[in-house]
Formats: C-alpha cells, sequence, structure tokens
C-alpha cells in the first residue's frame, strides 16, 4: 500500500520527466515554467525529509536539483523579460539588449543536454523515493503553535520479539559412575 507521500511524489516524477520531455520536443515557455514549478514541489519534499534524515544524505540531490533549476531559470528569466519588453513596445531595446538569436541558442544548449538532465533528474529521484519508501517507519505529528505549525516525527518504537520456542531448562552435567 503505498502512503500519501510515495502518491505525490510519484506524480511529481512523472510531471518532472512530461515536462522535461515536453521542453526537450518543443521549447516552449509553458513546459518549461511547468518545469520549474515540479521541481520547486520536489524541492519541497526533500525540505520536509530533511526533517528526518541528515543533511548530508540529501546533499546531492539537492545539488544536482539546484543546478538544473538554475539552468532552466536563465531561459526562463530571458524569456520573461522578452514578453514584457513586447508587450510594453520596447522593441529596439529587446533587439539589442536580448535578441531572439540568444534565448533560441540557450533553449537549444538545454535540449541538447536533456540526456544528462534526465539522468540526473533519476538519480535524485531514486534517492528520495528510497527515502521516502524508508520514512514510512516514522510517524508524523502536526503540532500546532500559536502561529503556524510543526511536523514532529516519531521514530518506530521497537517491538519486543516474541518467540515461539520453549525455554531451554539447563542440564545438570553428568556425573561419571564407579
Amino acid at each position: 500500500m503505498h502512503t500519501p507521500l510515495e502518491k505525490y511524489f510519484t506524480l511529481r516524477v512523472k510531471n518532472l520527466f512530461n515536462h522535461l520531455h515536453d521542453f526537450e520536443l518543443n521549447g516552449d515557455e509553458v513546459s518549461l515554467h511547468d518545469l520549474r514549478v515540479e521541481m520547486k514541489k520536489l524541492r519541497a519534499i526533500i525540505k520536509f525529509l530533511r526533517n528526518i534524515y541528515p543533511d548530508q544524505k540529501l546533499k546531492k540531490p539537492t545539488h544536482l536539483l539546484r543546478n538544473i533549476f538554475q539552468e532552466a531559470g536563465y531561459i526562463r528569466e530571458l524569456q520573461i523579460i522578452l514578453q514584457w519588453l513586447q508587450k510594453n513596445e520596447y522593441n529596439v531595446i529587446a533587439k539589442i539588449y536580448y535578441p531572439q538569436e540568444k534565448l533560441k541558442a540557450m533553449i537549444e544548449d538545454f535540449q541538447k543536454s536533456t540526456h544528462r538532465l534526465k539522468e540526473d533528474c533519476k538519480e535524485i529521484t531514486e534517492t528520495v523515493f528510497y527515502m521516502i519508501e524508508e520514512s514510512t517507519e516514522y510517524s508524523f505529528v502536526l503540532v500546532p503553535t500559536k502561529d503556524t505549525a510543526e511536523v514532529k516525527v516519531e521514530a518506530p518504537q521497537p517491538t519486543p520479539e516474541v518467540t515461539t520456542e520453549e525455554p531451554k531448562v539447563a542440564k545438570k552435567p553428568r556425573t561419571k559412575k564407579k
């Protein structure tokens, strides 16, 4: 049976790879935006898991995710600037400082690197999913405070071992008969 966290994470991963694939094929603004939104949601899951695991276990997935997010962010930022300049009829500024060729080159570079990005995403998701599966042993309690709520993580309580064997009785040592 899958926990709500496992279901949510699975959906995020599916959407992440779908949006990355869409951007690889189309290079459009919507798929890049949606890709970055999914990465933000994955980042939130990783932050949540930091309540259970030491930062060291999550260091590499966090670093990989941040790098992909930043690479996509440079393109997205340029897309937004160009939209605004065109909307407000600053076409001369757009042509001089933000030429379409620059955006196209950035998109092509990103599209060429999608194989590496998919491998990085795969590593991120495998590591995080393993930790989510492990975390099902923990229970999470929402503790309301004055202004916010905190998540309290409770480790599983060890269960006493139950044996079905009969207790062994110590035998008296044999003495030789003379």
